[in-house]
């Protein structure tokens, strides 16, 4: 500004310049003082005039050297719009993928972001920020290209974590601009939803922008940049989900199942069936048709819950091992909820086998359980688990690798405790049979002090809660061996208990029970407790099977699956009216929303236009000196 003081020079030039005259009076010319005096005043007009355009020059050339900004004016005074720095926030969640009126949300929020990237120019700044955590930066057609690459993923989306995130480039440009950028950009923030919030209160909503925006209070919320919010108007379509496909318990055993859960919304759909099938892998293994929906008064979004069960007997499958299992519903407007993968493991039968003195009712039970398919009965030497009296191991030798488990039933003949007891020490099971006690009592279960902390034995014992016992022995604890629990006991004394054999090719299992399993002992063998505590016992006691949980691919939350919030704008147009000082505004109109995103008030340089101005100032200079000078010839 200091090349302001040179506007002077040219009047010091100018008052230089006068000339000064002596007047003398010549009679022969008079005649023409008239016209002389004209022409001093109209060359005296000229010459003010040059001397206003030099001044202004120089004037706008040294307020262009200081390089002013205006705010107001910026759409008067530059090409296009005013520079913004634009932050997009892009809603992909799994309920962008909604077909309505033949194409996705997801092709329709692309169509409205590829509309506002084309009126971007080379002093803009812009970012596409998804509620998925991806940031993406760029001119606009780098931004164009990356956005055509994405898809609606399958979990809901984060729009607190979006906003925040596009708060916060917003806000690192605007610091970057203070440190002396030549060009200064106004902020605008753009939201592209499909209103699915599930949370359609103004208060949530607000505690979202603030989380956004890292505010603390309603003035923060205030301060925020002006965001436009745009929710894709659509219609609620029909939608049919698999929202689980599960197996029950740690591993599908022989005797477990395989549930399927499917939901489906009733608005639109009352009166058609809904096909599915169960794939494993190129092969359909079962097949069938939903009824018809009724929808159950209370529910939630008008909706209709169908459970399908399936076991291996009904799949007719004979594979072990790990299994890719897909559940695929009829194609409908939704289709990334329409199928659900799991992978499961199905174990192999149990190879059991059952001495003579576990008894009639042992034996008919695992019979029982083998012509179901739940096991397989097996010689001795080649059983995984072996069933027997406590004074059969004395018997079993080398025979049986010490790696098996062993369900071992108290002796029926007193007489053979003795041995039975001789057999556990040289096993090193740290349990002996004493006396024998006569008394009718009820079976107790000893409780866990954590749900966590339950055995297998433990959950097997709970089918033993309040059983009678007649005949039992008096089982007590020695030193000798490793560490064992008490799983039931009666009167005071342990009836069953389990424990670990270590041994140098692999620890061994052992459940103990204080009484021989017949009638007269107890009343479990003839009660219907008694195949599930066997059962029990074999799968999830001595059998070992705890792989892993099946594995379900593709889950999308249930939420992405209700469209009871889709294409609502009530929470935006609820906070809006807010205490957010005016920041957030809803635009129904996508066509309103790009023009109202480029007219933000920004602020442009004046450089070029003070500079056009100054130029424009001395080419009219030149052209009044050449009318004077003409003249003056």
């Amino acid at each position: 500004l200091s090349l302001a003081a040179f506007a002077g020079v040219p009047l010091l030039l100018h008052l230089l310049r006068q000339r000064v005259t002596r007047r003398v009076e010549f009679p022969a010319v008079r005649f023409l003082v008239d016209a002389e005096r004209a022409h001093r005043r109209d060359r005296a007009l000229r010459h003010r005039a040059l001397l206003l355009l030099r001044m202004l020059a120089v004037l706008l050339i040294a307020i262009a050297a200081a390089r002013p900004v205006t705010t107001r004016l910026a759409a008067l005074v530059g090409a296009g719009h005013s520079p913004i720095a634009l932050a997009i926030v892009v809603d992909q969640s799994a309920s962008a993928g909604v077909v309505a009126n033949d194409s996705t949300l997801w092709q329709r929020h692309r169509t409205v972001v590829g509309t506002l990237l084309a009126q971007l120019d080379s002093e803009d700044r812009a970012w596409i920020v998804t509620t998925t955590g991806v940031v993406l930066s760029g001119t606009a057609a780098t931004l164009q290209t990356q956005l055509d690459s994405l898809v609606p993923v399958h979990t809901a989306g984060d729009m607190a974590g979006a906003l925040r995130r596009a708060y916060r480039l917003l806000e690192g440009e605007q610091r970057a601009e203070r440190g002396n950028a030549p060009v200064t950009r106004a902020p605008v923030a753009v939201v592209m939803t499909d209103g699915q919030l599930h949370a359609t209160d103004s208060v949530a909503l607000h505690r979202l922008l603030s989380q956004g925006a890292g505010a603390t209070d309603n003035d923060q919320v205030a301060a925020l940049p002006p965001t436009l919010v745009h929710v894709t108007p659509v219609t609620t379509p029909p939608n049919r989900s698999v929202l689980a496909l599960e197996v029950t318990g740690a591993t599908w055993l022989p005797g477990s199942s395989l549930t399927a859960t499917v939901t489906r919304t009733a608005a639109g759909t009352s009166g058609t069936p809904s096909a599915w099938r169960l794939e494993q892998g190129e092969r359909t293994i079962s097949r069938g048709t939903l009824d018809t929906v009724t929808t159950r008064a209370g529910s939630t979004g008008a909706q209709d819950t169908v459970q399908l069960q399936w076991t291996p007997s009904t799949l007719a499958m004979a594979d072990t091992g790990w299994i890719s299992l897909r559940l695929v519903l009829d194609p409908d407007a939704f289709g990334t909820d329409n199928a659900r993968v799991a992978v499961v493991r199905r174990a192999p039968p149990l190879s059991v086998n059952a001495r003579e003195g576990a008894g009639f009712f042992v034996r008919t039970a695992l019979e029982t359980m083998a012509d179901e398919g739940r096991l397989t009965l097996s010689t001795m030497g080649s059983a995984r688990i072996e069933v027997l009296d406590a004074s059969e191991l004395e018997t079993l030798g080398a025979t049986v690798n010490d790696n098996r488990a062993l369900l071992l039933v108290a002796p029926r003949d007193p007489l053979r405790a003795t041995v039975a007891n001789r057999a556990l020490a040289r096993r090193r099971i740290p349990w002996r049979f004493g006396s024998v006690l006569r008394d009718t009592t009820a079976l107790v279960v000893t409780r866990p002090l954590a749900d966590s902390m339950t055995s297998g034995a433990e959950r097997s014992a709970r089918h033993l809660e309040g059983m009678t016992v007649t005949q039992r022995y008096q089982l007590t604890s020695t030193t000798d061996g490793a560490p064992s629990r008490v799983h039931a006991g009666a009167g005071g004394v342990p009836w069953m208990v389990s424990g670990v054999i270590p041994s140098a090719t692999g620890d061994a299992r052992y459940v103990l029970v204080g009484s021989a399993l017949t009638p007269e002992a107890t009343r479990l063998p003839i009660s219907a407790a008694f195949v599930p505590w066997m059962t029990a016992l074999m799968f999830d006691a001595l059998g070992n099977e705890r792989a892993a949980d099946s594995l379900t691919a593709g889950n999308v939350p249930s939420a992405e699956s209700d469209f009871t919030h889709l294409g609502a704008t009530t929470a935006w147009r609820a906070v809006t009216r807010s205490a957010t000082g005016g920041a957030v505004t809803l635009v129904d109109d996508a066509r309103i929303l790009v023009r109202d995103t480029f007219r933000q008030p920004g602020k442009r340089s004046l450089v070029w236009p003070l500079l056009l101005a100054a130029l424009l100032l001395l080419v009219t200079e030149g052209f009044l000196v050449r009318q004077l000078t003409d003249r003056r010839i």
